[in-house]
Formats: C-alpha cells, structure tokens, sequence
C-alpha cells in the first residue's frame, strides 16, 4: 500500500490498462526509422505522400491530407465547414481533452462559444 498527497492509502493497479500500447506492429518501426535517418520526421515526406496516395485510392477521392494531430483536423474541419470569426460553434463537453481542443479551434478561429 502506499499513500497519497492527502494520506489516504491506496493499493497499486496489479495491471495496467494502457490507453495506447507504446509499441509498433509490422513495418511501422521501419518506417519511422526511415523517416528519422532521412531527416523527414514532419508531415511531409514520401511516408506521408504514400499514406495520403493510399487514402484516396482507399476511398475514391482525389486528395487528403494527413495531418500532425487531432487538434489540427478539427481546426481544418471547422474551416472547411465555412465557420467565420464571430459566429457560434457548439462543442460537446463530454471529455476533457476533446473539448480542450474543440475550444482552441473556436477561439483560435475568433467565433464564439
């Protein structure tokens, strides 16, 4: 057991459930190896031009885009959705990080919550 700030005792999980296993599948270690030695460690590249190639023909469209994180997708998102400075975006309050990145989007993008 051990204590907390507080003093409360608490046993340790026995077993982890991690969110995101810190581990890579197939040819992922390769890749990113690839794209370390080749200095293209950005969100462009011939990694991404494939992967961005592989979408489209995957769903039938003529371009994507692979961006560097979900926060940056809803950015494009809103922008694409024709959201102007000054108008009212409701978000969801449901999760923590989501909505701190729904609120970035907004106020970066001058609307209104």
């Amino acid at each position: 057991m051990r204590e907390n700030k507080r003093g409360m005792k608490m046993k340790p999980f026995e077993n982890k459930v991690w969110l995101s296993s810190p581990t890579m599948h197939g040819e992922e270690l390769k890749y990113v190896t690839e794209a370390y030695e080749t200095n293209w460690m950005s969100t462009v590249g011939k990694n991404i031009n494939e992967v961005e190639r592989l979408i489209c023909e995957k769903v039938g469209c003529k371009y994507s885009v692979a961006l560097s994180a979900g926060t940056a997708a809803l950015h494009m998102a809103v922008k694409l959705a024709g959201v102007k400075p000054g108008d009212k975006v409701f978000c969801s309050d449901m999760t923590f990080d989501l909505f701190i990145a729904n609120l970035m989007v907004i106020v970066v993008l001058g609307c209104h919550i």
